[in-house]
């Protein structure tokens, strides 16, 4: 591949290698002088892109034929159905149960969730790296009680009930 360095004059230099156009600023030399030969490099790409010929792609009518050709519409993707959000405002409902599976003896999560993990554990292990889960999906049960319970330590220390509950979210997500 061709490549051109041109030198900018103790301001830096431009590489072009192929359409490629790189330009590397030496600042010591004054940030004034090389803002405007940035400046002036700028001017000239965007008054060369203006003198480029103008491409008609094959479903476009020829220029000066007033018809507006009309958009293809962008599919829209299908939502995969293990995206779903969950948080205070999209809270799962009683009747949503995922089908779990158990990672590293104790830690439940969606199937193929789980086994895009164990394979990535898997790997990772090969390359001499222990991944540690330390969290994974538990039922608004369980969420209730770490929560009930993160309550319960900070009014044990002097928090009022709504000072604790405040503290509490601070360190585990309220159900």
């Amino acid at each position: 591949m061709l490549q051109r360095v041109t030198s900018l004059g103790g301001c830096g230099k431009i590489r072009v290698t192929g359409g490629n156009v790189v330009m590397l600023l030496n600042w010591q030399h004054g940030y004034r002088r090389c803002l405007a030969l940035l400046s002036l490099v700028i001017l000239l790409a965007v008054g060369f892109s203006g003198c480029t010929p103008t491409v008609q792609g094959p479903d476009l009518p020829p220029k000066g034929t007033g018809e507006t050709p009309d958009p293809t519409p962008e599919p829209e993707p299908e939502p995969a159905p293990y995206l779903i959000l969950v948080n205070a405002d999209n809270p799962l409902t009683e009747d949503m149960e995922p089908s779990l599976k158990t990672v590293q003896g104790q830690f439940k999560l969606e199937e193929e969730a789980a086994d895009a993990l164990i394979a990535m554990i898997a790997v990772a292990k090969e390359e001499g790296i222990s991944l540690l889960i330390c969290s994974a999906y538990r039922p608004n049960s369980t969420q209730e009680r770490l929560y009930k319970n993160q309550v319960q330590k900070f009014v044990g220390r002097g928090y009022s009930e709504a000072d604790a509950a405040v503290a509490a979210a601070s360190v585990v997500a309220p159900p």
